[in-house]
């Protein structure tokens, strides 16, 4: 779904994350492809609110760092978020 770059694509692969977690919520890459949808939303402008879709990338994507820090895919969605958000020092706490 997420390698379809359609609007509708990128929602039914967060659905079929969204499930995943409910399967196994330590199920860290469920968390970073969870995360990389709300990317994609901000990345193609199919979001309708870009300031929330960059909060829960940030959220999730924190939690898959939390669960598996050796997750490169996390790493660099997390990266992505950041710089969404504007947050390019990663000691900065906002």
């Amino acid at each position: 779904m997420l390698h379809e770059f359609t609007k509708e694509g990128n929602s039914r692969a967060r659905e079929m994350f969204e499930k995943a977690l409910a399967l196994d919520p330590s199920y860290s890459r469920a968390f970073s492809g969870l995360a990389f949808s709300h990317h994609r939303d901000i990345w193609l402008e199919y979001t309708d609110s870009r300031e929330n879709s960059v909060a829960k990338c940030l959220e999730v994507t924190r939690a898959a760092v939390a669960l598996d820090d050796t997750d490169a895919f996390a790493h660099m969605v997390l990266g992505a978020a950041f710089s969404w958000a504007g947050q390019h020092d990663p000691r900065d706490p906002r």
